[in-house]
């Protein structure tokens, strides 16, 4: 299981609170790491039970949310996690392994920043966190 929680204290993104949200720990876990080795701080949520548990009090400036998630997809934990007042200026990105282009116009119709499509090279990721956390991509 990943780690509760990680503190960055060096590099230009240690503000930024990345939140993830996968029921595959492997993919939480590696997710962390290389987000926490560029300065990130980040959480990982296993499901999205725990997620909007930690939401409130983590506000994360960023959260990455699988769509195949158990008992609530990733788009209704979207809206769920977007009536957090903590979240308010959280920007989301929808990760999924599924190449369907009906699920990238929803993702972007319900309001993801971004769409990450799973498998994906590590730079690639950190490329497209550190562009939605920065708000150069924002589609």
């Amino acid at each position: 299981m990943p780690p509760a929680e990680h503190a960055a204290t060096r590099g230009p993104f240690s503000e930024q609170r990345v939140l993830i949200v996968d029921d595959d720990p492997d993919m939480a876990e590696v997710l962390t790491v290389i987000l926490e080795e560029e300065g990130f701080r980040t959480r990982a949520a296993l499901s999205p039970h725990s997620a909007m548990a930690l939401a409130s009090s983590f506000a994360p400036t960023v959260a990455i949310l699988d769509i195949g998630l158990p008992e609530i997809d990733g788009y209704e934990l979207l809206t769920k996690l977007r009536e957090e007042p903590a979240l308010a200026g959280c920007k989301f990105i929808a990760m999924t392994g599924n190449s369907d282009p009906a699920l990238r116009e929803r993702s972007s119709s319900v309001g993801f920043s971004g769409h990450l499509l799973k498998p994906f090279s590590m730079p690639d990721l950190l490329a497209f966190v550190v562009s939605v956390s920065t708000g150069e991509l924002d589609t």
